[in-house]
């Protein structure tokens, strides 16, 4: 989920307007793309510091945030260690357990000899499995446009996280929408939209609930992928966003990443 200080929207009154990424961010996008390719093959954190940090070119708000968290999100990495880490830790900590005397770098030293690594290469191996140690690999979207949808829709998915109540109003595909709301276990009443293949949802939102909000706010978001491929619809909900009660509007031609064609 994203966290609350990455929500891009503007607030007039009690309307909250997202803003959504489109054809203006792509190159700078771009720059954040090929900065995770420059630190391929180095550390995982080393990566977060310089997407979370300042990059020329990069708007300094919570759009380049947003971008980063999905970048961040979706990278891919492996375990790169002369020796395994976990029989790495087993040698040198039960080594150490039993001759508490030596010095850590005398410990590592003797197990490396064992080993016949490298004392510095048995040092990093320790911790390499750990999430900041893992070495980044390529992205595996290039293509910015792609990105930018995917963004915007964890943006308006967001959203959704703080509704207390959403309406939607749907034509095409209307079934679908309501076995995927039912199936994810929405607490919702459904009616008949104006059109014949047309319906009317009232959800209720995360932020009308006691507990567990946060697995039932990414079950409502998951209806937003859906949404995209009915012909057209209309979200209304109510969000509690920066202390205070507003109105999101979402609508078929918003961009955001649809799910697999129904």
């Amino acid at each position: 989920m994203l966290p609350a200080g990455h929500i891009c929207c503007d607030i007039r009154g009690r309307v909250a307007l997202p803003r959504f990424l489109g054809d203006a961010d792509r190159p700078w996008i771009r720059l954040l793309i090929d900065a995770c390719d420059q630190l391929a093959g180095r550390p995982l954190r080393e990566l977060e510091e310089r997407l979370r940090g300042s990059l020329p070119g990069a708007p300094p708000d919570d759009k380049r945030r947003l971008v980063a968290h999905v970048l961040l999100a979706q990278a891919r990495s492996r375990v790169c260690s002369a020796v395994p880490p976990h029989e790495a830790r087993a040698l040198v900590f039960t080594a150490a357990a039993r001759d508490p005397v030596r010095t850590s770098h005398d410990v590592l030293t003797r197990c490396a000899a064992d080993l016949r690594v490298p004392a510095e290469a048995l040092c990093e191996a320790l911790f390499a499995d750990l999430p900041g140690e893992r070495l980044a690999l390529p992205t595996a979207s290039r293509d910015p446009g792609e990105l930018a949808l995917r963004a915007n829709l964890l943006l308006a998915q967001a959203l959704l996280g703080r509704a207390a109540r959403v309406s939607v109003s749907l034509e095409g595909n209307a079934r679908a929408v309501v076995r995927h709301a039912s199936l994810r276990g929405l607490i919702c009443t459904v009616s008949e939209g104006a059109a014949s293949d047309g319906a009317r949802l009232e959800i209720s939102g995360p932020f009308a609930l006691f507990r567990r909000t946060l697995l039932y706010g990414r079950a409502l978001g998951s209806l937003l992928p859906v949404l995209a491929w009915t012909r057209r619809f209309r979200l209304d909900a109510e969000c509690e966003l920066r202390g205070r009660s507003a109105t999101v509007t979402l609508a078929s031609g918003d961009p955001i990443f649809p799910a697999e064609e129904l």
